[in-house]
């Protein structure tokens, strides 16, 4: 019995080199522009099809291995197809399974042989000289069709997973939307009324708002003028306080009874981003630099998996741009909209040009505020705020004037609660559901392992020996590999069909 890599072969098998069995070819430039989408055939790249073309490459069916980018990925055409310059691609003989390779080659994890630092890549220098263990041909085939007939349960399982994936997104998006919208819970007008008694209306609770609003800039005004050297001798500098922009309300849906309409400028008491010359600061430790990969889609937790640090700035700017434990951090670039709530002392942090810091202001409860800027009708709200010929983004105050739903702060705290205790539920649903994929995607490994080790099928004595299949695929290689002149040839037959 012969082995490979220490381990002993089934009964029957044999080893081989893959650049005499598989032997790669390279792809073809095929620019987006010359395909033409009517065709019939496949044109792939490194990640897979991406395209249409009336012309094939390949005389048949086909693997393609990603060269570059996607570097190892494996795909199995079934027919001619026309693989682009980022992948090789081998065809097949008649004797050739050209399935069970592409499995083949997927267990291998060709990924390993890129020793590029710059540009990922892959060498048919490092490739061909691999050895790997192939079974007779009939064991072929009933590896094919155990391996078919597994995986295709593990994406019926997989595709139930994105489904239910799909309806929690569907379900947060409803209860947030019912949430800003009063619908999530009892409102506290509707209670004030059964049980008899009185409420405060948000109107109230804004003009408190407003009221701390104004305080705040005064003191911080009469900060200024007295560190200056320049006291006030009267009282007609408060004049020059900016009053809020107050909402439009005529194109706003209404309110719940005790709700009102507020803004973003009349709520928070700073709105401010991060500038550009943060690299100087970069560090390997010190405070944190909170950016766009610190915020998330359909939560408002920050994410402090994957830190970068700063030295402090000195200065207006790292006041201007240091975190406190309260504020709500938004992205006004790129993906828009994304929400964080600093809820939490998190130590010494600043933001980068790419997020806008809101700082809520009096009696409000701010993580309520949160999720109403990551619900459907917060992001839609701020999205008609978008900016930029080329490149969307927001302004300050597009925040500023980001019209929100107001609810009595009672209320407010009641759809918190709400909104924790469900988004809990389904956050632990999730993570269930993360936990099945990656046992999916372990199951795929292990089929294929079990399949390529011959555990996954029975052995037959009266199969032909790989040994033999072996020495006939070499025969067809010979009469069938490409020379320099065939190639050549056939590049100019592509050109003129074009």
């Amino acid at each position: 019995m012969s082995t490979l890599n220490g381990d002993l072969l089934p009964c029957g098998w044999a080893e081989a080199q893959l650049g005499v069995i598989l032997p790669l070819q390279y792809g073809k430039a095929l620019r987006e522009d010359d395909r033409d989408d009517t065709g019939s055939f496949t044109v792939y790249g490194s990640s897979g099809p991406v395209g249409k073309h009336s012309i094939a490459l390949t005389k048949g069916a086909s693997i393609i291995v990603g060269r570059k980018g996607n570097v190892g990925a494996t795909y199995y055409s079934p027919d001619a197809c026309w693989p682009i310059d980022t992948v090789y691609f081998a065809g097949g003989t008649p004797s050739t399974n050209l399935r069970f390779f592409s499995y083949l080659l997927t267990w291998l994890g060709l990924v390993r042989l890129d020793r590029s630092t710059a540009v990922p890549g892959l060498s048919r220098d490092d490739y061909s000289p691999l050895r790997v263990p192939v079974p007779p041909a009939n064991e072929q085939r009933r590896i094919v069709e155990a391996i078919d007939s597994h995986l295709t349960k593990l994406d019926a399982a997989v595709a139930a997973l994105e489904r239910v994936c799909a309806n929690l997104k569907r379900y947060r998006a409803s209860v947030l939307k019912a949430a800003v919208e009063g619908r999530l819970v009892p409102t506290e007008a509707g209670l004030a009324r059964e049980e008899g008694r009185d409420f405060e209306p948000a109107s109230v609770l804004l003009d408190r708002i407003l009221a701390e609003r104004r305080r705040r800039w005064e003191e911080s005004e009469l900060a200024r003028m007295k560190a200056a050297g320049k006291p006030p001798k009267d009282g007609h500098w408060k004049s020059k306080y900016k009053e809020p922009i107050a909402p439009d309300t005529s194109a706003l849906p209404q309110l719940p009874a005790g709700w009102c309409w507020a803004t973003g400028d009349q709520v928070f008491v700073a709105v401010t981003s991060g500038s550009r010359g943060w690299a100087k600061y970069y560090s390997d430790a010190g405070a944190l630099f909170l950016r766009m990969g610190n915020l998330d889609r359909d939560t408002i937790a920050l994410d402090l998996r994957e830190l970068q640090h700063v030295r402090p700035p000195t200065g207006a700017e790292g006041t201007r741009t240091l975190v406190e434990s309260g504020d709500i951090l938004i992205s006004i670039t790129a993906e828009l909209g994304m929400v964080a709530f600093v809820k939490n002392d998190i130590g010494e942090a600043y933001i980068n040009q790419h997020l806008c810091l809101a700082r809520p202001v009096g009696a409000i409860n701010r993580a309520f505020l949160a999720w109403y800027i990551t619900s459907e009708p917060g992001r839609q709200r701020l999205g008609r705020g978008k900016r930029g010929a080329t490149k969307l983004g927001l302004g300050l105050d597009d925040i500023r004037r980001l019209p929100i739903p107001l609810p009595p702060l009672a209320e407010q705290d009641r759809i918190l609660a709400e909104i924790d205790e469900i988004t809990s539920v389904a956050d632990f649903t999730q993570a269930g559901v993360d936990k099945s994929v990656r046992t999916t995607d372990r199951l795929r490994q292990s089929i294929l392992k079990w399949a390529f080790k011959g555990k996954l099928v029975d052995q037959d004595p009266n199969d032909e020996p790989a040994c033999v299949l072996l020495e006939r695929i070499r025969a067809e290689r010979a009469t069938t590999t490409p020379t320099a002149k065939s190639r050549k040839t056939n590049a100019h037959q592509i050109e003129a069909a074009k």
